[in-house]
């Protein structure tokens, strides 16, 4: 009895140290930090919230990245992609975007080169918007989310972006989720303060 117990001991220790051995190896300090990101299948036009049978040409995506669900909490970093001058393909555009360091407080213009930032955040969001918002404000763009951002979302689809922030206030007509206030805010915070975009008073 005393025989299989020291056995069984000794076939634990060295299942133990065969499994450490090989799990030291590895490189278990793998870098997750991202510093740009490739986003296909943007729509070409974007349907105005609440009137789809109007649409205007997409222009930029802009990409919000913080470890807030917060509006009121500065973001982690930045990015922006230029559709105008693209070609689109089957009715879609694919575009690289680098990642930046946030804005600071006395520079608001998200076009400003704020330097590379590279890391990893828990939430992210990615807003669509034509050149002119004029007429429909906040309803003229379309913003998605998603959650950990880091290198494994390197390449993404526009469509698997979830959630849909116009499905989200579609379902919720009280905005229990604040998903309107959210979409007001980044239109306001980033889209609103682009010298590139029109927009009304």
């Amino acid at each position: 009895m005393e025989k299989n117990v020291l056995y069984s001991g000794i076939l634990a220790l060295a299942i133990l140290a065969f499994v450490l051995f090989f799990t030291g190896c590895q490189d278990n300090t793998e870098d997750y930090s991202i510093s740009e990101i490739t986003i296909s299948n943007i729509p070409a036009l974007i349907p105005v919230m609440g009137n789809e049978t109007v649409s205007n040409p997409a222009f930029k995506v802009y990409l919000n990245a913080s470890d807030s669900m917060s509006e009121n909490d500065p973001p982690a970093a930045k990015g922006i992609g230029r559709l105008g001058g693209l070609t689109p393909v089957n009715g879609t555009y694919t575009v690289t975007i680098q990642l930046q360091n946030p804005n600071p407080d006395s520079d608001e213009d998200p076009n400003s080169d704020t330097g590379s930032w590279s890391g990893t955040a828990l939430f992210f969001s990615v807003v669509i918007s034509p050149q002119d918002t004029t007429l429909h404000g906040a309803n003229a763009i379309w913003t998605r989310a998603g959650t950990t951002l880091d290198k494994g979302k390197a390449n993404l689809s526009w469509e698997n972006l979830l959630p849909d922030f116009r499905v989200m206030m579609e379902h919720d007509p009280n905005d229990e989720l604040e998903f309107s206030r959210k979409n007001e805010a980044l239109y306001n915070d980033i889209v609103r303060k682009d010298n590139e975009i029109t927009t009304g008073p």
